[in-house]
């Protein structure tokens, strides 16, 4: 367990005046597995990141590292990162008709069901709950 920021993603990494890196929103820091921020800022819901460009910084991660995560580890932290996100878009856009939210529910689905597949396999009994879960229909 190392200390994860839980909320690392583009929008809370500001370059300052002397090209130096500062990161925002840190107040809810707290153990947990290395991979948990990895795992959020490589499926970051605010930017398009394709498939290729996230192995090459999960290569690069690995290679900081000495070793890469797990898939399933690494899966099952963005199965759980990415419902988090999902389901607040969701609830901030259909139910408190904020609409910012709204261009960012379709990536935060797509990050959980690419993921899915990958979860461990005494959890793959789940996968259908969670694709009924995140079917496109109204909340």
């Amino acid at each position: 367990r190392v200390v994860c920021l839980r909320d690392y993603q583009s929008q809370n990494l500001m370059i300052d005046a002397r090209e130096r890196l500062r990161i925002l929103d840190y107040q809810d820091a707290l153990l947990a597995p290395a991979e948990l921020d990895l795992a959020a800022l490589l499926h970051d819901s605010y930017i398009e990141i394709d498939a290729s460009t996230r192995r090459e910084l999960l290569d690069l991660y690995a290679e900081e590292r000495g070793c890469p995560p797990t898939r399933e580890a690494l899966a099952l932290l963005i199965v759980q990162r990415k419902c988090k996100d999902f389901g607040r878009y969701r609830l901030v856009t259909e139910k408190k008709g904020d609409a910012r939210y709204a261009p960012f529910i379709q990536r935060a689905r797509d990050s959980v069901l690419e993921s899915l597949p990958q979860l461990p396999s005494a959890l793959q009994h789940f996968v259908p709950v969670f694709e009924n879960a995140l079917q496109d229909r109204p909340a």
